[in-house]
């Protein structure tokens, strides 16, 4: 088994009271069966408010609003004062921690739906990068059969050209996320059609056009020929404007992201200058954006193996990051004293609560970009 991990993983502390927004508020909790069958024991009073505050038909916490009836009015959780830490779930002892599964592969993370995490990301001076362990441990290949090895090979690959694409910093971050878009786009394509070996050329192709536009940085017009000769689709505000209309469609997790929403609409996406400046962060903060991207890279990629939704996924990360970046936009207007990290850490958490915390509006990603045109 290969275990591999974002390289800040194991210096994640939860800040308790100190977070600006409890973890235990605004999702849905739902609790593993050895964890239900030692709450049904608990004993004294708490185990009997304990019983009473799952949901035991679906296996969840129940809430007072959007807020898990543990949860005190300090943001702390009163299952772990009264039983520790061992007293917790698995979904809140491992959140933030993030791990995705492959045969004889495992990937963790941190979630950046968390305010700590998203301030380690942001915050980060290097880049972000990842460590591989391994050991004799194999999965049952019985738990795979349907597992496309060669497709999660093309993947692993893809996703490498991808974090290169993302750190190619003589180029305008814009651009790159165009050309990330562009690989996954024919990558899709190749799967649509199964052929599956003209993904070995797609890549090629992609990393020297990335060759060619870094050599004519500096040239704005040179970089502009190679585009168009190359049929690069930019991003425009017509497409910013329409895209952004899905977030709308989401299932709303906190009851104040509509007002986010219309905020930044208005702010950012009313006006061609407003956008462009809130898409094109300085240089100071450009490093914060590069491990956005790589991270949700990182996370959702090689997901494409389980559904073939290589453009989808792809378009969760680039599109996360334009997303994040015009609430910063947003808030630096509303906000013009504070800091622009502080700034994008706030968005960042609460962008990812939206997405992260629900499978229906991560399907709602996978539906919008899998089925818009390239």
């Amino acid at each position: 088994m290969k275990y591999w991990k974002q390289d800040d993983f194991d210096d994640f502390r939860c800040i308790a009271g100190a977070c600006p927004e409890s973890c235990c508020a605004g999702w849905q909790i739902f609790i593993d069966q050895e964890s239900l069958e030692k709450y049904r024991a608990f004993p004294g009073p708490f185990g009997e408010r304990l019983r009473g505050s799952i949901d035991w038909e679906q296996g969840r916490f129940l809430q007072d609003g959007p807020r898990c009836l543990m949860l005190n009015g300090e943001g702390l959780c009163d299952l772990q004062t009264a039983g520790g830490e061992q007293s917790l779930c698995q979904t809140c002892a491992r959140f933030p921690r993030h791990m995705e599964e492959y045969e004889d592969v495992r990937e963790y993370s941190l979630s950046l739906s968390c305010p700590q995490a998203a301030k380690m990301t942001v915050e980060r001076s290097a880049p972000l990068s990842f460590t591989v362990t391994e050991d004799q441990t194999e999965d049952d290949p019985e738990d795979y059969e349907d597992f496309d090895d060669l497709l999660y090979d093309l993947l692993c690959t893809a996703r490498d050209l991808l974090y290169k694409t993302a750190e190619e910093k003589r180029l305008p971050l814009q651009l790159r996320l165009d050309l990330i878009m562009q690989t996954a786009g024919q990558l899709q394509d190749c799967y649509d059609r199964d052929h599956f070996f003209d993904m070995d050329h797609v890549l090629e192709a992609a990393g020297k056009q990335l060759d060619r536009l870094a050599a004519a940085a500096g040239d704005p017009a040179q970089i502009e020929i190679i585009c168009a000769a190359e049929g690069l689709d930019r991003e425009s505000l017509e497409d910013a404007v329409r895209d952004f209309q899905l977030l709308y469609h989401m299932e709303m997790i906190h009851p104040d992201w509509i007002s986010v929403l219309n905020r930044t609409g208005e702010a950012v996406l009313t006006d061609e200058d407003a956008w462009q400046a809130a898409m094109d962060p300085d240089a100071e903060t450009e490093r914060a954006a590069e491990n956005i991207l790589i991270s949700l890279l990182y996370t959702y990629f090689c997901g494409a193996v389980y559904d073939g939704q290589i453009r989808a996924k792809a378009a969760m990360a680039v599109y996360s990051l334009r997303w994040v970046l015009m609430v910063t936009a947003m808030y630096r207007q509303e906000e013009p004293g504070a800091g622009y990290m502080q700034l994008m850490e706030k968005a960042l958490w609460q962008y990812a609560r939206q997405v992260e915390h629900s499978d229906q509006n991560l399907d709602a990603v996978d539906i919008w970009f899998g089925e818009a045109p390239l």
